[in-house]
């Protein structure tokens, strides 16, 4: 059975985000001006972005939402210190619809504002649960700053360099769950058979928050630090496999498949980490390196949180801060989702049917705007 979508356009060497090849769209775009293109369809002109900033800026400004945040707050202190982050993520998403102000509405309209108020919202919460559990004190917001540099300075207490903001925004836009991962596939299930858009985005955060995933980038890190291959990457992997343990993050066999956008981080995280003053953090990328050579010459595939791990760490994110800071890429990818969903009653979803825009060039600027 196929599913008609008009959101991602995949190919063995390419995506393409509603006509937009995603490598041009990483050159060229914002992860602000991609959110817009998933959720209304088009690239915005000027006066839309400013206006989709804006209230984006709103629904991450805990002034906006002094109430909530101190009943949040609250709840999120006596959780108990075990409770992993992507589990946090979960009570995230419930609180949050919570206090939807327009509950009763269920017009695109208000199920698009209810996407934009989690990709704002959930980061603030997290920071929350990040300062309760490791004590630092998040940077104070400020509305100058790009999406990306004011979630780095919210999640890790730092403001990003020019260089790894602009790392961020790529990365961002290449990890939006955009595919019929398991997670859109059950976000568009909750959709199709009676859930709002914070229920459904609630079945797809419940499904990405497996125990396979939770700490994987500790645990990728710890393994491309201690590097237990010993100038023998294939001969490691090989006997992981034949013991049956596999590689973390990685997929063999029949189930692999090449995501195109994991280039993309690989070539940040090589690029973050030429740059980087750790001589610490050069050799764990030049491990990851090797060893994800080893994976594909073994047969495997990494998968896109590899990468996604990969260019954090080349940037010196804590691994505890990695999931924090991609969920509001696939938070979008899975509201998009949701969205055209809606209205569309399924037994099923298995394969998306690519029906939206033909291959696309992103306009000029004064044309665009």
């Amino acid at each position: 059975m196929v599913t008609d979508t008009a959101i991602a356009d995949w190919s063995d060497r390419s995506v393409a985000y509603r006509g937009y090849d995603v490598l041009d769209l990483v050159r060229e775009s914002t992860f602000t001006e991609v959110a817009y293109l998933l959720l209304y369809g088009e690239l915005p002109d000027e006066v839309f972005l400013a206006d989709f900033r804006a209230v984006l800026a709103e629904s991450s400004d805990a002034g906006e939402w002094a109430d909530e945040s101190e009943w949040m707050r609250d709840l999120l202190q006596r959780l108990p210190l075990h409770v992993a982050l992507a589990d946090v993520l979960l009570t995230a998403i419930s609180a949050v619809a919570h206090f939807d102000p327009r509950s009763a509405d269920q017009s695109v309209d208000a199920d698009r504002a209810r996407a934009i108020r989690l990709i704002g919202r959930v980061p603030l919460i997290v920071a929350d649960r990040l300062a309760a559990t490791t004590g630092f004190e998040p940077v104070e917001p400020d509305v100058e700053r790009s999406f990306p540099s004011q979630l780095a300075a919210m999640l890790t207490g730092t403001v990003p360099s020019p260089l790894f903001e602009r790392a961020l925004d790529v990365l961002l836009i290449s990890v939006i769950d955009v595919g019929f991962s398991p997670a859109v596939q059950a976000a568009r299930l909750a959709a199709a058979t009676g859930a709002d858009l914070h229920g459904a985005v609630l079945a797809a955060a419940a499904v990405e928050s497996t125990s396979e995933r939770s700490g994987l980038s500790q645990q990728l890190v710890s393994l491309w630090d201690e590097q237990p291959w010993q100038d023998d990457a294939e001969g490691w992997v090989l006997e992981r496999l034949d013991a049956g343990l596999g590689v973390p993050g990685t997929v063999f066999g029949g189930r692999a498949a090449e995501d195109p956008r994991r280039e993309i981080g690989v070539a940040w995280a090589e690029h973050l980490a030429g740059e980087a003053d750790s001589e610490s953090v050069k050799a764990i990328d030049l491990a990851a390196a090797e060893l994800e050579a080893a994976v594909i010459a073994c047969g495997g595939v990494p998968g896109w949180d590899w990468a996604a791990i990969r260019l954090l760490a080349a940037g010196g994110v804590d691994p505890e801060c990695h999931l924090p800071l991609v969920v509001v890429a696939r938070l979008l990818g899975w509201s998009a989702h949701v969205l055209e969903q809606f209205g569309h009653p399924v037994a099923s979803v298995t394969r998306p049917h690519y029906v939206g825009p033909p291959p696309r060039d992103i306009p000029a600027r004064s044309v665009w705007d």
